[in-house]
């Protein structure tokens, strides 16, 4: 699992990286405003360059017209051309032009011309020299076109030409025109200049390797663009402008480049150093600025983690949290935590007061239970008179061998109510039988051994004795198989009853009959441990011998004391005793008490009905006991109450203190 960030780490790192945004926005407008005053710089620079282009050109153009002029009064020119349009054979015009060549080679001596054609009125080049002009190419000098100048080609060069008519008085002979070679300069230091005919480059001064690439960005980006359009080649970024020139004819297009990056290159280096200052600076910045802000948004909230985490090691609620913070959110939480705090306390007190009910009317439940249970048991016996005291002693026996066992809690109070009332059953049972002096007839016993099911059939009608019902129907089964009233075998038996038929026979060896007197210890555990395997589980049976012999005494003692009830014991307790209504505060003498409840000594003026809070002190606990309880009579000995709330750890003190007590009456 991806181990999370810390708010502080999270916090800093969003706002510094928003900050950082901030400022590479910055630069990024900054770039484009200068890229854009820096693509219009150029524009201007082109434009004003190619003005001033155009004026040196038109000046070279007057004077070219002007020399072409004077060319064009040549006499002996003008002779071999009016010769040449009175001539039809072929070998007479040969000789015409040659003538023409050789005035025209004569003329060009003493100009910086590279090309000279004289063209007939028909449009016909008659004759030049400088360059072969082909017969494809011959026909750009025969439309009707002004004087020029204008972009010829001839041979592999490109010519700007420009003609004046020759005449010999009224008539016109033709036209004489002349061209220099065409060659393309930039116009300014970061410029190049590209010459295009119908979409392809003609002229450049672009390195070689750019020249297809422009011509593609052009075709694509720069179709009637007056405005310039930026074209990208060779890693550059250029603005294209096209230049309306006279000379350039509608099938050729001249465009001045200029590179943007070469010129914002130049424009920043001696700002590079400025550039790096404030962007360090604003970075750092930036950082101060997202330290501070992650600070003061995840303080807070680290103190309010950190309280938590505190109470949430003790498992203590937390104290009320501060709710002064800077951050209006922080102080919302705090005061939200507040709020679930104290209410928290508030359910978890009310939900203490009401398990304490709940155990104590619970406690109080049981303990009703087992005084029915009792009285039912001391009945059984009292009906039996062979077996006088016979439930409670093996209700004491089997819970004795359920400990040793490890039988806790529940468990451990079914199998106690379940010899409580393993005999309920006889209570069907006629008394011709059940009191029968002799050996029972098979049909008698028949019956009497009905009363294990009779008696599952009453209890298991009661909800809270299901468990213990099994107990009543299985009490005569024996661990081979040959018990009644189901046959069960093994540890399919419960153990509730496994043990009570150990503890059963245990009570009947050891006590004296009509018939019989009691066998010793010995012989009785003798007896048992023979039938270990058949009658009954070995597992039992081990635990039985390992009991020391005081404790079966001890038992026996406490029962015969006790008359064979299982109605709670009361004791008397030499304790003061503090009562506490509301702000009313008494106190008190104790007099005795039970599980259910106690007689004080009267503290002063209090009603039967009222609720009081006390506490007093018990010998067999370490801490004050603190029941609510409600007083319930009023006797000349004293006051009697009951408890209403009792923890159950106090409810054994007492029930330890009282048999304690008990135990010591009796053996006195």
């Amino acid at each position: 699992m991806r181990r999370p960030f810390p708010l502080a780490t999270r916090a800093f790192a969003l706002t510094f990286l928003g900050m950082c945004a901030v400022v590479a926005g910055g630069f990024i407008a900054l770039n484009t405003a200068l890229r854009a005053r820096i693509k219009e710089g150029l524009k201007a620079d082109l434009r004003l360059t190619e003005q001033r282009l155009d004026e040196q050109d038109a000046e070279f153009n007057r004077r070219d017209r002007d020399v072409i002029a004077t060319l064009s009064q040549n006499a002996s020119l003008k002779a071999a051309i009016g010769l040449s349009s009175e001539q039809s054979g072929p070998a007479v015009r040969a000789q015409v032009r040659e003538t023409i060549e050789d005035q025209l080679r004569d003329l060009s001596r003493d100009v910086d011309f590279g090309l000279l054609l004289v063209i007939n009125p028909e449009g016909t080049v008659i004759a030049s020299v400088g360059a072969n002009v082909e017969e494809d190419q011959a026909q750009q000098f025969s439309s009707d076109r002004s004087n020029g100048p204008w972009l010829v080609r001839a041979g592999h060069d490109l010519y700007k030409v420009t003609s004046v008519p020759i005449n010999l008085g009224d008539e016109n002979l033709g036209r004489l025109a002349v061209g220099r070679r065409f060659e393309l300069s930039p116009p300014a230091a970061h410029g190049y200049a590209v010459l295009t005919y119908r979409d392809g480059i003609v002229e450049s001064t672009l390195p070689n390797t750019e020249n297809a690439e422009v011509a593609r960005a052009i075709r694509d980006k720069c179709h009637h663009q007056d405005d310039g359009c930026e074209i990208d080649a060779g890693g550059q970024t250029y603005l294209a402008l096209e230049m309306d020139r006279d000379w350039v004819t509608p099938d050729y297009t001249l465009l001045r480049l200029a590179s943007i990056d070469d010129a914002m290159r130049g424009f920043t280096r001696g700002l590079r150093g400025i550039f790096i200052v404030i962007g360090l600076g604003g970075m750092l910045m930036a950082a101060l600025v997202s330290l501070l802000a992650s600070r003061s948004i995840s303080r807070p909230l680290a103190n309010l983690a950190a309280d938590l985490e505190s109470s949430g090691e003790t498992g203590a609620l937390w104290n009320e949290f501060r709710v002064d913070s800077s951050t209006r959110e922080v102080n919302l939480l705090a005061g939200a935590l507040n709020r679930a705090a104290s209410a928290r306390r508030q359910v978890e007190g009310e939900l203490r007061k009401a398990k304490e009910a709940a155990e104590s009317a619970t406690d109080r439940l049981e303990l009703s239970y087992d005084d029915t249970l009792g009285t039912l048991g001391a009945a059984l016996d009292l009906r039996d008179n062979e077996t006088a005291g016979h439930s409670h002693r093996v209700t004491r026996y089997c819970v004795e061998l359920a400990k040793r066992m490890s039988c806790k809690g529940e468990l451990l109070k079914h199998i106690e109510r379940g010899a409580y009332l393993h005999d309920i059953g006889k209570i069907g049972t006629p008394d011709a039988i059940l009191l029968k002096p002799g050996k029972l007839t098979p049909e008698e016993r028949k019956i009497m051994e009905q009363h294990a099911l009779r008696g599952f059939e009453l209890v298991s009608e009661i909800e809270f004795l299901h468990e213990a019902a099994q107990i009543v129907y299985s009490h005569q089964e024996r661990y081979d198989g040959k018990g009644y009233p189901r046959q069960l075998a093994g540890d399919s038996i419960p153990l509730g009853a496994r043990i009570f038929a150990v503890a059963d026979t245990f009570d009947a060896m050891t006590s004296d009959r009509p018939y019989r007197k009691a066998l010793s210890l010995e012989a009785a555990l003798a007896e048992i441990h023979k039938e270990s395997g058949r009658q009954f589980d070995p597992a039992v049976v081990n635990v039985l011998e390992g009991i020391p012999a005081g404790v079966w005494d001890n038992i026996r003692n406490e029962v015969s004391g006790l008359g064979g009830s299982l109605v709670s014991k009361r004791a008397d307790l030499d304790a003061m005793v503090s009562w506490k209504k509301d702000d009313l505060q008494l106190t008190s003498k104790c007099v005795n008490i039970r599980e259910s409840g106690m007689l004080l000594e009267s503290p002063g003026p209090v009603a039967l009905g009222q609720e009081w809070e006390l506490e007093f002190l018990i010998p067999t606990s370490s801490e004050p006991l603190k029941p609510r309880v409600q007083i319930m009579r009023k006797e000349p000995r004293g006051i009697g109450v009951k408890f209403i709330t009792l923890t159950r750890n106090a409810r054994e003190s007492i029930r330890r203190y009282t048999g304690a007590t008990v135990k010591e009456a009796v053996a006195s």
